[in-house]
C-alpha cells in the first residue's frame, strides 16, 4: 500500500510544507528525522537524556533557520545532520566545561565559610522564578500545558501524549516551539537579573 499524507513527500515538498505553516508537516520531518539524529547525537553525546536534548534542539533550530536553507550547498538530510552533529558537540563541551569547573567536597578547604545565599541573592532568584512563570503563561496554551505538565511536572512526552490525547511528535513539536519562544523572551534575563559572571 502507498503512503499518503506528509510522511509520503519528499523532504523538499516538506520543507516547503513547513515554511507554508503546515504544522502536521514539520511532525512529518520530525518523525522522518528522530530516530536518525537520535542515534547521532548518542554516538557523539553518549548520554541518552543528552541525545534527546540534542534532538530537541536541533529541530527547534531546523525550525527557526529553515527559511535560509539552500539545497544548492547541501540536501536537506546532510543540513539536519550536521546542526545535530553540532549541537551534538556544543553538548559535550558544555558537560566537559562543567566538569572542570566542579570539584569534590573533600577539595574545600576546612576553614571556608558556608557561603549560603543572602538576602539579595535570594530575592533575585524569586524575581527570576516570577519572571520565567510569567513568560511561560503569555505561552499559547497548548504549548503552556505541554511546558508546565513536561518542565514542572516531571512527565515524560508520552505520558503528556497519553494524557492530552496528542501524539508524542505532537508533543515534541509543542515543547520545541515553546522552548524557542522562551529562550527569545527570557534572552540574557539571568544576567540581567544577578548580573555578570
Amino acid at each position: 500500500m502507498a503512503k499518503t499524507g506528509p510522511s509520503a513527500l519528499t523532504d523538499a515538498q516538506l520543507v516547503q510544507g513547513v515554511l507554508h505553516g503546515k504544522d502536521d508537516w514539520y511532525e512529518a520531518v520530525y518523525l522522518r528525522y528522530e530516530p536518525e539524529l537520535l542515534s547521532l547525537a548518542w554516538r557523539i553525546t553518549r548520554d541518552s537524556y543528552d541525545a534527546r536534548v540534542v534532538v530537541l534542539e536541533t529541530m527547534e533550530a531546523v525550525c527557526e533557520h529553515l527559511a535560509g536553507f539552500d539545497p544548492a550547498t547541501a540536501s536537506f538530510r546532510t543540513w539536519v545532520h550536521r546542526i545535530c552533529a553540532n549541537r551534538a558537540r556544543d553538548c559535550v563541551r558544555a558537560r566537559s566545561r562543567r566538569a572542570r569547573r566542579s570539584c569534590s567536597l573533600d577539595a574545600l578547604p576546612e576553614t571556608r565559610e558556608p557561603t549560603g545565599s543572602g538576602p539579595a541573592e535570594e530575592y533575585a532568584r524569586r524575581e527570576l522564578g516570577a519572571r520565567v512563570r510569567a513568560a511561560v503563561d503569555r505561552l499559547p496554551p497548548a504549548q503552556r500545558e505541554v511546558v508546565r505538565l513536561f518542565w514542572f511536572a516531571g512527565y515524560s512526552q508520552d505520558e503528556i501524549a497519553g494524557r492530552l490525547g496528542r501524539t508524542p511528535a505532537g508533543v515534541r513539536h509543542a515543547l520545541v516551539r515553546a522552548r524557542a519562544r522562551l529562550r527569545q523572551e527570557l534572552a540574557g534575563l539571568a544576567a540581567e537579573t544577578f548580573g555578570p559572571r
